[in-house]
């Protein structure tokens, strides 16, 4: 993504944090010390990342909070929709189908 010729990644997560009862879970953003630490987590596992991040032809990575439930949803349709085996189902790295982009898109909190 990135809104300029200097693109970025976009990861989409599904927080766990939960609100004062315990139950209800916590729909916000991540802060910029969270954005930053995960950033430089993935400068750490990936050299390639860091040296693009480094030299200012990446943007730092955006990650978008999507509704509990998100990641089940988008399982049940690579499952339904694109015949994934149940048993040979991993989560994609990376995915540019649409039917998935659209699943994650929906499930996507303001912020």
């Amino acid at each position: 993504n990135g809104t300029d010729s200097c693109p970025c990644y976009t990861v989409y997560v599904e927080l766990a944090e939960k609100n004062s009862n315990g139950k209800t879970p916590v729909l916000r953003p991540l802060t910029d010390v969270e954005l930053n630490a995960l950033d430089r987590q993935i400068g750490k596992a990936n050299h390639l990342y860091e040296f693009f991040r480094s030299n200012g032809r990446l943007h730092r990575i955006e990650a978008v909070p999507v509704r509990p439930g998100t990641f089940e949803k988008l399982r049940k349709t690579m499952v339904n929709n694109l015949g994934t085996s149940p048993m040979q189902m991993k989560q994609p790295r990376v995915t540019r189908d649409p039917r998935l982009v659209c699943v994650l898109e929906e499930g996507a909190i303001d912020s």
